[in-house]
């Protein structure tokens, strides 16, 4: 786990299998095209604005790919490299500055080749605005939009003694509480989902059904297993291999290219490695 957090100061939790579920997601893009539309009709590139409505709209849509394309990479690469250096947070506006310089830098041929040819100081005013508008756009997502678009990840796991049981949260698709919740797992096309002794498939697509939780809830420990901190009964590492030791004597790994994350969430979760 680890929190992507914006110069101003807001910040939101977050890992690698919520980033890729988050930036596909429709909420999010449509989220994201409506500070596209507000590119399209201010940016300040006059060569482009005096152009046909037919160009602008296609040279808007490409670019709109390209940005979305550009987030979702950038994200992952900055993520990653944020928990290799053992770090607790993330810059969103270092993700914001590699995004939109690659996406204007892509621009530019495909500017050409529809008969928009930027010079050089529009090219930088124009990458000026796209940068700050699409901050702005970072700062709310962060501050507010997140919470709004994906409530679901701010719920708490299970109910408080002053909350009826009636007021208990469950994994959608299932009657089971999440916080009750102890290994999801991909299988054939849906995921295996066990919790109250009991074991139960639901027709989901497993990173979109992991990516609902809260991210304290538990941790996904390999690209096809999620497992609840209620069973982790230890951890344990064996040379280069990092293994979750579950309470019927289990022994699950740690895929390797999450073994930094993984540790990452086990300190903030107070829990240590054997």
């Amino acid at each position: 786990m680890i929190r992507s957090k914006h110069i101003l100061g807001p910040s939101i939790p977050t890992s690698e299998v919520r980033v890729a579920h988050v930036t596909r997601s429709p909420r999010f893009l449509a989220f994201m095209s409506l500070f596209g539309l507000i590119a399209a009709l201010r940016h300040p590139a006059e060569s482009l604005s005096s152009t046909p409505v037919t160009t602008q709209v296609i040279f808007w849509t490409v670019a709109f790919a390209l940005f979305s394309a550009a987030y979702s990479v950038w994200t992952i690469v900055i993520f990653r490299i944020s928990m290799r250096l053992g770090r607790r947070t993330m810059s969103e506006t270092l993700v914001m500055f590699c995004v939109t310089l690659q996406s204007c830098a892509l621009l530019v041929p495909v500017g050409a080749l529809l008969g928009v040819p930027l010079d050089p100081a529009e090219m930088v005013r124009f990458l000026v605005f796209c940068f700050l508008l699409f901050e702005i756009g970072a700062y709310i997502y962060i501050a507010w939009a997140d919470r709004v678009l994906f409530p679901e990840v701010y719920k708490d796991p299970g109910p408080t003694p002053l909350r009826p049981p009636g007021h208990e949260i469950f994994f959608r698709g299932t009657d089971l509480p999440i916080a009750e919740l102890e290994t999801i797992s991909a299988r054939d096309n849906g995921i295996e989902v066990t919790g109250l002794g009991r074991t139960l498939f639901v027709n989901r697509v497993f990173g979109g059904a992991v990516a609902e939780l809260p991210i304290d809830l538990g941790f996904t420990i390999h690209r096809s297993v999620w497992v609840s901190l209620k069973v982790v009964g230890g951890v344990r590492r064996e040379g280069r291999h990092l293994l979750v030791i579950l309470p019927d004597g289990r022994r699950l790994p740690v895929a390797r290219s999450r073994q930094k994350e993984f540790e990452n969430w086990l300190d903030q979760m107070g829990l240590a490695i054997d």
